[in-house]
């Protein structure tokens, strides 16, 4: 297989490929190299700001939104021109930009930013739903013809409304009404949780809203917020779906994450309460939650990344409406940040990995640790030593302040040629790279339970 990178200049973009410092590990080969041309994109510092989309949030296909048949992807960043991009699949291994939008009109600002691409209203037009954590905005396509920046979808969205500090967003049918909901979870200390139902006609009411973190019974007073928010899946089995919150700093003193249910009514249901021991006020903690079926036993697990050690944290339901933390710690600790991972099958054998952007020791990179336990309960030993598949990220190389912020699997691949899976990272000074993982010849889909939320 041909090992370099693939210029892609079509139509509005020319990617250039950069000489930079990164290797790659066995099986990984990187295939796009480019810098966003930052301008103010330094100043990101937070989990939610940068992150990247491969799947859609309302099923776990991959992307096609001018349905043409080439995948696209989505990267939140921030340059000159736009802070969220999407870019489509031109060729095997060939991207090019097709679609931007900056909400701040090129002043420069970089705002914390959520996104998802799903089928909200049902009417076989995809939307990418986006927050630029003051301005919740749905752009919908047209329908016809290829995306095309500033046209196909409209820069006017087709919904709009303000919306404060928005750190996650997913859709779903949460309610299993046979709609599907968009799910917002913010900063606030009031009404943190938000669900809105599409009302026709391209609008979309608020149904319910709900404290995170209420630890006194009452409702809309100052609990704190929300730091991430899971996809939407069963997770214990019992018919009823579920997503999963994890508090921000101002609701870190309890210690825990939440498990919230929705049944349709004028109520969101906290189904759980689950200790963190790691979380504690003032410190860094919880930065991503995501759902998996890491074992393929049926149910997915709630997978934590938590800031301050690299810890990550495996979860699983042991009855309805109950779930336990797997060998009462973290399944992986280092030193450095976490961002934004996913799960893939990069070698095809049927055991999934976790994929990870860190930055231990000043050394920017992307690990994965793989399970090779059996279904049920998870313990350090279900897991494979954790493998650097890129390390020195970046146009500054090793040491520098260039960490990568995002990361995405894309399942069955991106190029759609090869059936290899695609991994999108996105750094902290706008550097934008697909890892192709090409060990086995060939990639196995396998069902996505979750949008990860950052």
């Amino acid at each position: 297989m041909r090992r370099h990178v693939v210029l892609a200049c079509v139509l509005l973009l020319c990617l250039p490929a950069l000489a930079l410092g990164q290797t790659t590990a066995a099986g990984f080969t990187v295939r796009l190299d480019t810098n966003l041309g930052g301008s103010g994109f330094n100043n990101v510092d937070s989990s939610a700001g940068v992150h990247v989309l491969t799947n859609r949030a309302d099923n776990g296909e991959r992307i096609d939104i001018d349905a043409d048949g080439n995948y696209e992807f989505v990267v939140m960043a921030k340059n000159t021109t736009d802070n969220i991009f999407v870019y489509e699949s031109t060729a095997d291994n060939t991207y090019a930009f097709r679609w931007g939008f900056d909400p701040n009109a090129g002043t420069g600002s970089v705002p914390v930013q959520a996104a998802a691409v799903a089928d909200s209203d049902h009417d076989g037009r995809l939307e990418l739903i986006y927050s630029d954590g003051s301005t919740l905005r749905v752009f919908e396509y047209s329908g016809a013809g290829q995306m095309t920046d500033g046209s196909n979808p409209s820069d006017t969205p087709v919904f709009s409304t303000a919306l404060i500090g928005v750190m996650g967003l997913t859709v779903g049918d949460l309610d299993s009404d046979g709609t599907r909901e968009i799910l917002v979870c913010s900063a606030a200390e009031v009404d943190a949780l938000e669900i809105r139902e599409n009302s026709g006609n391209n609008t979309y009411a608020s149904a319910v809203t709900a404290d995170v973190g209420n630890d006194d019974g009452l409702d809309n007073d100052t609990d704190g917020g929300c730091a991430s928010m899971s996809g939407i899946a069963d997770l214990d089995g019992d018919g009823t779906r579920e997503v999963v919150v994890a508090p921000d700093e101002e609701a870190r003193t309890l210690n825990a994450f939440f498990v919230y249910r929705w049944d349709g009514s004028g109520t969101i249901t906290e189904e759980a309460r689950l200790p963190v021991a790691a979380l504690v006020s003032g410190t860094p903690g919880i930065n991503n939650v995501l759902v998996y079926d890491l074992d393929a036993a049926g149910n997915p697990e709630i997978i934590l990344t938590e800031n301050a050690t690299l810890g990550v944290y495996v979860y699983e339901s042991t009855a309805a409406n109950t779930y336990a933390a797997d060998a009462g710690g973290a399944i992986l600790n280092t030193v450095g940040n976490c961002f934004n991972p996913d799960v893939g099958d990069f070698d095809a054998d049927g055991d999934l990995e976790i994929y990870l952007p860190v930055d231990p020791g000043g050394n920017e990179s992307a690990i994965y640790v793989e399970h090779t336990g059996a279904a049920g309960a998870f313990s350090g030993s279900d897991f494979a030593a954790s493998v650097e598949f890129v390390t020195d990220i970046g146009s500054d190389g090793a040491g520098g302040a260039n960490d990568p912020r995002g990361l995405a699997y894309g399942q069955g691949s991106i190029d759609g040629a090869d059936m290899m899976g695609d991994i999108v990272l996105i750094t902290q000074s706008g550097d934008l790279i697909v890892v192709e993982a090409d060990a086995s010849g060939s990639e196995v889909p396998v069902e996505l339970f979750s949008f990860e939320v950052h």
